[in-house]
């Protein structure tokens, strides 16, 4: 894989909520002070197409013909059309600080950490709630949960070791296992706020039908990249 330097592909799945699409997209392009971004939106499905929304403020755009049922799969084939030397995972609804890839690119490139995180907070009902302020993130611990794959950025390069994850729920997690899993280094931690988020019903991580959904990963190969040096393995499906 050849990875363009110092470039941040931010890998955005979405899936029917273009009101708060439009927010994240505009963020990114005009409200970040890093700016070399690469924005790839992965619509999974969405009923009403984002694809002039896309064009708008995005690098790429690529439709699911049908809804995959797991949001890590557009992620995963966002990432094997990513050309940057470091991956950002965008939900759709977050909301990003502006000088939230300023920050973490300035930590993570002098080091030798694979993946470097700020803290989130997070809002419910109008009232802040416990964020996520987590100083030693370990992924392999027990009870490691507790980081949001908004709150870090990491390298592209781990995927010549670490598989491409498919799961139902905590994809993030799981990726920030397998890389832990994978390599030695310990990741950074800024503290410094990245990321807001505000809960609303809107949210699919709260739908109990993925918890026992079946996602098939192999019904949607043919949207991977056909340049993805790394080897995918369709039945890894990780709990």
């Amino acid at each position: 894989m050849k990875f363009e330097k110092d470039k941040i592909s931010c890998v955005v799945p979405t899936y029917n909520r273009i009101e708060f699409l439009e927010q994240v997209l505009y963020n990114l392009r005009n409200i970040q002070t890093y700016k070399n971004l690469e924005i790839i939106v992965v619509d999974d499905g969405s009923k009403i197409p984002c694809k002039d929304l896309a064009d708008k403020y995005a690098d790429k755009y690529i439709r699911l013909q049908e809804n995959s049922g797991s949001v890590s799969i557009p992620r995963a084939i966002g990432i094997t059309h990513s050309t940057g030397e470091f991956i950002a995972h965008i939900d759709d609804d977050i909301f990003n600080c502006p000088d939230k890839f300023s920050k973490l690119h300035e930590s993570i490139v002098d080091s030798d950490s694979k993946l470097v995180y700020g803290n989130m907070r997070i809002f419910k009902d109008g009232l802040e709630i416990p964020g996520s302020f987590i100083k030693d993130w370990n992924p392999l611990k027990p009870n490691g949960w507790g980081v949001d794959g908004s709150q870090f950025i990491y390298r592209a390069d781990v995927y010549k070791k670490v598989p491409l994850v498919f799961t139902q729920r905590g994809c993030d997690w799981h990726t920030a296992r397998q890389i832990k899993k994978y390599f030695s280094e310990d990741f950074i931690h800024i503290d410094y706020v990245v990321s807001y988020y505000t809960w609303h019903r809107s949210n699919r991580s709260l739908d109990d039908t993925t918890k026992s959904s079946v996602i098939y990963p192999s019904k949607f190969a043919d949207y991977f990249s056909s340049t993805w040096e790394h080897t995918i393995d369709f039945n890894l499906i990780l709990k």
